[in-house]
């Protein structure tokens, strides 16, 4: 090929690029959880629960603390929303159990600032001890409801929920939760190539 078909080639090959770079989505496109255009959010929720073993009929009583990180996609009213980080319960004075993480995805709807939703979700992997006895457990599912008013880039929520901790030591317990959660705007994730050219 002569120096003039290359030239003529590259500049081809460069405009069909540009091209493609500048193609815009459709309007009725929507990219679920596309970290480009998704709410990023930060998430603190503090709950009361009560469990039980499986093999006991009486409820007691603990607490959990959760530190999560959301992200939504929107189209129209309607929205999902994965929630992911690390919870810790505190059962009693000598029983406490951590998740590492704990996963919901969440459908919902909103009406002006309130919003509701529902999902479900699992605990990939937790460790706890109850009582001096240690255990773990994989994939430990849940389900979860809750209503939230957003206040400009705050979102101010309260949640039901439900978790069944298969332990692979001792009993099983039953895990049922109220809790309250602040959601905060924070900016997107940069992706590792563009993070090293700061």
């Amino acid at each position: 090929m002569s120096r003039a078909g290359l030239v003529a080639f590259a500049v081809v090959t460069l405009t069909t690029c540009a091209a493609s770079a500048e193609r815009k989505t459709s309007p009725k496109s929507v990219k679920l959880f596309d970290v480009r255009t998704a709410t990023h959010e930060g998430v603190l929720r503090f709950s009361t629960l009560s469990y039980r073993a499986t093999d006991q009929a009486r409820y007691e009583g603990g607490y959990e603390a959760a530190f999560l990180y959301a992200m939504t996609s929107r189209s129209g009213p309607f929205h999902l929303t994965g929630l992911s980080g690390p919870a810790l319960r505190f059962l009693d004075e000598k029983s406490f159990s951590l998740s590492l993480p704990q996963n919901t995805a969440f459908a919902g709807i909103a009406a002006g600032p309130v919003e509701l939703e529902g999902g479900f979700g699992v605990s990939l992997l937790s460790v706890d001890v109850v009582h001096g006895h240690w255990s773990a457990q994989l994939l430990s599912p849940r389900a979860a409801a809750g209503v939230g008013v957003r206040l400009g880039p705050l979102r101010v929520g309260a949640e039901l929920y439900t978790e069944y901790l298969w332990r692979w030591f001792g009993p099983d317990y039953f895990v049922r939760g109220i809790g309250v959660s602040l959601r905060w705007r924070r900016s997107p994730p940069l992706p590792p190539f563009a993070a090293g050219q700061r």
